[in-house]
């Protein structure tokens, strides 16, 4: 991260537009027509997307644009985002039947994370949240509940998680009457975010206990000095 906030930090505006589109291009535009995932994206859940929307997030900070767009244009990014989104989905599902006779959910490539409209519905709700005044009463519970729940991001959408301990564990609820069964995925919801919030506030305890934030904050600003130095002498 270090390397990434020094390149955008000394990057000039008219480059960053021209990287940030052509990887965004490449990333979400061309993912759409090619099925291979030659950039080894795993739908928007690898470490190689997190760090284009890191770069995103810090052009975002960078340049205000948070400040420079209304909340009634989030909003609306946002929704006509979610109605492209499923509207091409199922467009091309529609399609799908209709040239093969048979139902294959290949919409899906439409709401994976790097696709283009969930990217946009993304900054939609970034851009809009940006510019949230909290009441100062609220900010000990965001601080204590935000980090828990990008930690139940990271603990379900583990290729282990996803696809051995969650595969098939709420099949059941399925064969339930159509009230119990909008009740029981409500339910599972529930539970999976709770238990991988439990998970990860013992994972935060545990490193709190082997000091590895602590290590890790020393790191990071030894890594940026070095960093800072490297750079004055080319730059």
């Amino acid at each position: 991260m270090p390397f990434i906030n020094k390149g955008v930090e000394l990057s000039e505006k008219k480059y960053l537009d021209i990287f940030i589109t052509f990887v965004v291009l490449f990333f979400s535009v061309f993912s759409l027509v090619v099925t291979r995932d030659f950039y080894d994206l795993k739908n928007g859940y690898s470490a190689l997307w997190l760090i284009v929307l890191y770069i995103i997030g810090a052009y975002i900070k960078k340049y205000e644009i948070d400040k420079k767009v209304s909340n009634i244009k989030s909003i609306a990014v946002y929704l006509f985002m979610v109605l492209a989104m499923f509207g091409l989905k199922l467009a091309w599902e529609y399609y799908s039947l209709k040239q093969t006779g048979e139902f294959v959910l290949k919409g899906s490539l439409f709401i994976r994370y790097n696709s283009l409209p969930v990217l946009f519905c993304a900054l939609g709700l970034v851009l809009l949240f940006a510019k949230l005044n909290v009441k100062p009463s609220f900010k000990p519970a965001i601080k204590f509940l935000a980090p828990l729940a990008f930690g139940v991001y990271l603990c379900h959408s583990m290729p282990f998680v996803f696809g051995e301990v969650l595969n098939g564990l709420f099949e059941g609820v399925t064969k339930l009457h159509p009230i119990l069964f909008i009740l029981g995925v409500i339910g599972a919801i529930l539970s999976v975010y709770l238990v991988s919030m439990v998970i990860e506030f013992v994972r935060s305890k545990l490193f709190e206990l082997l000091r590895i934030k602590k290590f890790s904050i020393w790191l990071e600003g030894l890594i940026t000095k070095t960093v800072s130095k490297a750079f004055s002498l080319f730059f």
